[in-house]
């Protein structure tokens, strides 16, 4: 039998993937629920699919089944912009 692979993250905003978190935001997250104080906390992260940051309470992380997605193409930006 083979452990199913897990990870620690939070639903993108916008597009509504999971997004992965740093093992330091994940840190945090297990100090927290280890003290009696409910503090707010926050951190931004950057979502791999949509590629748009948004802010995250650490009480919006959840534990996701399989491996985090990884977008397979390169994001596509407009042409540069050039200040004159």
């Amino acid at each position: 039998m083979t452990a199913q692979r897990t990870y620690r993250g939070v639903t993108c905003i916008r597009c509504g993937q999971p997004i992965s978190v740093s093992a330091q935001v994940v840190s945090l997250h297990n100090e927290i629920a280890h003290r009696l104080e409910n503090l707010p906390h926050s951190f931004s992260v950057r979502c791999q699919m949509c590629e748009q940051e948004s802010v995250y309470e650490i009480k919006d992380i959840r534990r996701f089944d399989g491996q985090p997605p990884i977008r397979l193409t390169k994001a596509r930006y407009g042409p540069p912009i050039v200040f004159s």
